[in-house]
C-alpha cells in the first residue's frame, strides 16, 4: 500500500511511518529455529537455503517453509517433525514471494483452490454464505465443492495457515473469514480467469444487496466496486446515486456521506468512459452526467462549498444547454445566482438572475399583465422563489432562502 500511496495519512495526528528493515541473517536463522522448533536438529543446509532465499523477508521465509511442508520435504507431526533431505536437493525454490505463494496455491486440492479463488474475488474479508451462492460456468459451487463441504474446505484452508476465522460476522447467519495476508489474497485473485472474475463480482454484488437489507448506505461503495469489477459500470453508478439519495433524505446529518457517494459516481464516469460509450449514446451519457452532477452541485451548495458548487453548476449548465433541458438549465442559473450572492457579486448574480427569468419564461405561462413582467418586485419575487425551491430540494428544513429575502 505504501508503494501505491506513499502520502496516505500524512499530516494526521495518528500518522506514523515505521521503516521496517529486512531481518538480519542472525534474526532470520532464529526465526527458522522458532518455526521449526519441533525438528530435533534443523539441518544447516535447510536453514541456509531458507534464509538465503528469504533475504530478510519474514513473510517469504514463513511461506517458503509452508511450501516445503506441502512438498513433503518437512513432515509435521504432533510430537516430532522430520526433514527429508533427499527431497530437499530436488526442490526448485521460487525466487519471488509471488512465486512462493503461487506454489502454495498449486499444492492445494482442486476443491481448496476453487474455494480460495472465489474467496479472493469477494475480498480480503469474506463470508461462507457468499461462497455457497456463487456459480461456476452456470453450475452451483457444489459442482466443485458440495454445500456440506464448504465449511470443511474452509477448515482445511485454515489448517494450511492461509485464512483465519473471525469470532463475529458482519452479516447474520454467516461465518466471516479473512486472508492471512493481503498479498496472498492478491496473488490468488490474479490466478482467477478474467471471465470468471466478472461473473463472480456480479454475483457477489447481488448477494451483498440482499444481505445488507436496509443498510444500503453502509455497503454502497463495496457493492458498487463489485459491479464495476464485473464490467457493469452503469449499475455501479446507479447504486451509488441511490445511496447518495438515501443518505440525504434519511439522514440529514449525513451530508458529507451523500456527497461522497455522488462523487464516487462522478469519478466512475471519468475512469470508465470506454465502458459507458460501449453501452450508451452520447445524449444518454450526458443525461447520466446530469443525474449525478445536478444533485452533487446542490449538496455542495448546502455544505457551503461554494467554489465546488460553482464549478459543478457550470457543468450542469453546459450539459443542459446541449440537451435543451430548460428545467435543469433554470436550476443551474438559479444555483449560480445563489453562489454569486454568497460572494456579494451582485453583477454576476443579476446576470444569472436575468438568464433564469428568460429560461423560466419558456416553462411558465406568461403573466396576464405584460407590464408586470418588467416589475422589479415581481422579478425579485421570482428570484426568491427560485432560491427557496432550490434550497428545498437540497434540504427541506433549510431556512437559508428566507435569509436572502
Amino acid at each position: 500500500m505504501y508503494e501505491k500511496r506513499p502520502l496516505w495519512g500524512e499530516g494526521q495526528e495518528c500518522h506514523t511511518l515505521v521503516d521496517l528493515r529486512p531481518l538480519s541473517t542472525r534474526d532470520s536463522r532464529q526465526l527458522v529455529r522458532e518455526i521449526l522448533h519441533r525438528v530435533e536438529t534443523v539441518p544447516d543446509t535447510l536453514r541456509d537455503l531458507i534464509v538465503s532465499n528469504a533475504e530478510g523477508n519474514p513473510f517469504y521465509l514463513e511461506e517458503l517453509i509452508q511450501v516445503m511442508i506441502a512438498d513433503g520435504i518437512i513432515f509435521p507431526n504432533d510430537q516430532q517433525w522430520s526433514v527429508a533431505m533427499d527431497r530437499l536437493a530436488q526442490m526448485r525454490v521460487p525466487p519471488t514471494l509471488t512465486g512462493v505463494l503461487q506454489a502454495r496455491l498449486d499444492a492445494l486440492t482442486p476443491e481448496e483452490r476453487t474455494l480460495i479463488q472465489q474467496a479472493a474475488v469477494i475480498g480480503t474479508t469474506f463470508w461462507d454464505g457468499t461462497l455457497r451462492t456463487l456459480r461456476v460456468t452456470g453450475q452451483t459451487i457444489e459442482s466443485a465443492v458440495s454445500v456440506s463441504d464448504v465449511t470443511g474446505t474452509l477448515a482445511s484452508l485454515r489448517q494450511h495457515g492461509m485464512i483465519y476465522s473471525r469470532e463475529k460476522s458482519t452479516f447474520a447467519e454467516t461465518r466471516e473469514y479473512t486472508f492471512k495476508h493481503a498479498i496472498l489474497r492478491d496473488v490468488t485473485y490474479e490466478s482467477v480467469l478474467k471471465k470468471a472474475r466478472r461473473s463472480y463480482h456480479h454475483q457477489i454484488a447481488e448477494w451483498l444487496i440482499k444481505a445488507c437489507g436496509d443498510r444500503v448506505i453502509e455497503y454502497a461503495s463495496l457493492v458498487a466496486e463489485h459491479y464495476r469489477s464485473a464490467g457493469e459500470v452503469i449499475l455501479a453508478i446507479n447504486y451509488l446515486c441511490e445511496a447518495g439519495l438515501r443518505a440525504r433524505l434519511a439522514y440529514p446529518s449525513m451530508l458529507n456521506e451523500s456527497i461522497g457517494f455522488y462523487q464516487q459516481a462522478f469519478e466512475l464516469t471519468s475512469t470508465q468512459k470506454v465502458e459507458l460509450a460501449f453501452h450508451l449514446s452520447e445524449p444518454e451519457i450526458k443525461e447520466l452526467l446530469v443525474s449525478i452532477i445536478r444533485p452533487l452541485a446542490k449538496l455542495h451548495l448546502a455544505s457551503h462549498n461554494y467554489d465546488s458548487a460553482d464549478g459543478l453548476f457550470k457543468m450542469v449548465l453546459a450539459l443542459a444547454e446541449d440537451l435543451r433541458n430548460y428545467l435543469v438549465l433554470s436550476e443551474a442559473y438559479s444555483g449560480l445566482s445563489v453562489v454569486a450572492q454568497t460572494r456579494n457579486d451582485q453583477a454576476t448574480a443579476g446576470h444569472y438572475h436575468a438568464l433564469w427569468l428568460k429560461t423560466m419564461s419558456r416553462l411558465r405561462p406568461k403573466p396576464s399583465k405584460p407590464e408586470k413582467a418588467a416589475s422589479p418586485s415581481f422579478g425579485q419575487a421570482l428570484t426568491n422563489e427560485a432560491i427557496r425551491n432550490l434550497m428545498r430540494q437540497i434540504d427541506p428544513s433549510s431556512t437559508h432562502s428566507e435569509s436572502q429575502d
